[in-house]
C-alpha cells in the first residue's frame, strides 16, 4: 500500500521585508484560513469509503464549545444520517450537504 501521509508546514522569518498592517494581518490570516479548510475538506473526502462530506455550520452558540457540542449531536443524530445517506444505506443524490443552524 502507497503511504499517503502528508504535512503541511507554514513558516516565517521576516527576511521578506513586507510592511506589515492590521490589514494585511487579516487578509493573510483570511485566506491562510481558506487554504487549511480547503485541505482539511480533501483530506476527509478522500477518506477510505467516504461517500458524503457533511458540513455543519452552528451560529448564535454562547461559546464555541457550545457550537462545537450543538455540531457534534447535530452529526451523530440518526435523523440527519438517515437524510445524508438515504433510508437504505445508499448514498444521496449529493455528495456534499452543508447544513446550517442558528442557536436562538
Amino acid at each position: 500500500m502507497l503511504d499517503q501521509r502528508r504535512a503541511v508546514v507554514l513558516l516565517a522569518n521576516g527576511v521578506s521585508n513586507v510592511t506589515r498592517s492590521a490589514t494585511r494581518d487579516e487578509e493573510f490570516a483570511s485566506a491562510l484560513g481558506d487554504v487549511c479548510a480547503a485541505l482539511a475538506r480533501e483530506i476527509v473526502e478522500d477518506g477510505e469509503g467516504a461517500t458524503v462530506l457533511l458540513e455543519i455550520h452552528v451560529s448564535g452558540a454562547a461559546t464555541d464549545d457550545e457550537a462545537v457540542a450543538v455540531a457534534r449531536r447535530i452529526a451523530t443524530s440518526p435523523l440527519v444520517k438517515t437524510a445524508a445517506f438515504g433510508p437504505s444505506g445508499k448514498v444521496s443524490p449529493s455528495p456534499h450537504i452543508v447544513l446550517k443552524f442558528r442557536i436562538l
